[in-house]
Parts: C-alpha cells; structure tokens; sequence
C-alpha cells in the first residue's frame, strides 16, 4: 500500500516536471510582476519611433577630440587684455575740442564737427602741435615697458593663444574676394627674392629654413638696382589687394550714409 502510494506520487510529480508551462500564464505572469515593481509592460516599437531613437542617438554621439571620445572641452583663454595705446595727438587735439564745444544731439552735427576739427588741425603750425606730440611721445614709452611687462607675465600657452587672436582678427578686417574669402596680402620684395632663391638653392629632402639667413645677407648685399626689379614685382602685386581695400572703405561708406540719409 505504502509502495503504490510512493509510486503514484513520484509519477504525478513527473508528469508536473515535464509538463509546459502555457505562453498566457507567462505573459499574465511578467505583466503583473512589472506591475507589482512599478515598471511600465515593454511596447511595440514602430518604424518611426526608431527613426526618432536613432536621430537622438547621433545628436547626442560623443565627439572625438584629440583621438579620445568625449565633449570637446572649452577654450580657457589665459591671458588678459593688453595695455591700451596711447591717444594719437589729433585725438588728444580732437579731445580738447570736445571740452569746449556743445554736445551734438545728431549725427550730422558730429560728422560737420569732425570735419572742421579735421581742417583746424591741419592748419596749425609745427610749434602749435609740439605738446600734443610730446604728451604722445612720453606714454609711447610708457607703454612700451607696460606691454613688454604684459609679455614677460603671459604663459607660453596664453602668448600663443594671444597671438592666434590677433592673427584672426586681422584675417577677418581683410577685404574679401568675390567668394567670400579674405584676400592674401601680397608678397613683398624680399619675399619675392626668398622664394626665388630658395627654390634654386634648396635640394630634395632639404629644409628651407636652413637657408634663410644666407638669403638675409645676399639681399642686405644687393644693390638699389637689383633691388629695384623685386620692388616693381611688390608694387604691382599690392594693387588688387589695395584696389579691393579702398572698394569695400567706399561701400562702407555709402552703406552708412544710405542708414543715415545723409549727403556725402
């Protein structure tokens, strides 16, 4: 009786064990496992929510810098502003006129008031512009001690961001071509004679560099008329470059009085 008795229940325990579990059971099962976890049950996603997903995932794709994966880190500029020039002796003159003079309220009144100091300064005699030179000449070498100081407390890193600046800044105040592009500024004469010579001496696998102070001394020993050849060369490369210059100074110049309505 015991024996039966174990048998029927090791054979009911068997067929419990190899019996499957239904797919309803199992889906009913998850969803109120994830409801008791305070989960949301996965959703069928469609066509557009993978475009929308993998449109996200490129936007916010980490970007490679310096062969590492990661945000680009921002430029900490290192260095401070420079000394200021100093005031010009027609501004310190110009200056001293406004003391004196009625404000004007209009553009026209300063523009008129500009134009009559222009014409007065240019009448004065050398005596009469002697102090306004003087005052110019002393913090002229004030400020030449106060910017090498500046230097001398730059980092080599922030002197060169420094000048990266400058560089850029003068690249952009560049006339443009019809592109778009900022115009080169044409060769000089001794550019001119540099790239001839070195393009004679220099030899394959050679720097040119290693050549430049032997150029340096054959042009100081050049004559005024071997000179004069690489001059005309400069001269008339700087004429596009001067004639695109004064184009954009004039459409400036229209451009603010088209603004203003005023009459040139």
């Amino acid at each position: 009786m015991l024996n039966s008795f174990l048998i029927m229940g090791s054979g009911h325990a068997f067929a419990t064990a190899t019996k499957k579990p239904s797919t309803k059971s199992s889906t009913t099962s998850s969803v109120r496992s994830s409801a008791t976890k305070g989960t949301a049950p996965q959703r069928k996603v469609t066509a557009s929510g993978r475009k929308l997903a993998a449109k996200k995932a490129t936007e916010q794709r980490p970007v490679k810098h310096n062969g590492k994966v990661g945000k680009k880190p921002k430029i900490v500029k290192e260095y401070t502003k420079p000394p200021k020039r100093p005031l010009t002796p027609y501004v310190r003159f110009l200056g001293d006129l406004q003391k004196d003079a009625p404000r004007q309220n209009s553009i026209e009144g300063n523009i008129e008031f500009i134009r009559e100091t222009a014409q007065r300064w240019r009448s004065l005699s050398p005596a009469e512009k002697l102090p306004y030179e003087r005052e110019f000449a002393q913090e002229r070498e004030r400020h030449i001690l106060e910017r090498d100081a500046w230097i001398k407390s730059l980092s080599p890193r922030g002197l060169r961001q420094y000048r990266a600046a400058v560089r850029k800044r003068h690249i952009k105040a560049r006339p443009k071509d019809q592109s778009g592009k900022p115009l080169k500024r044409a060769p000089s004469a001794y550019n001119i004679y540099s790239k001839e010579a070195i393009v004679k001496k220099r030899k394959p696998g050679e720097r040119a560099s290693q050549y430049l102070a032997e150029i340096g001394q054959e042009w100081r020993h050049l004559s005024e008329a071997e000179k004069a050849q690489y001059e005309s060369r400069a001269a008339a490369g700087r004429i596009p470059y001067k004639q695109a210059k004064d184009k954009r100074k004039d459409e400036t110049r229209a451009r603010f009085y088209e603004v203003h309505k005023l009459n040139t």
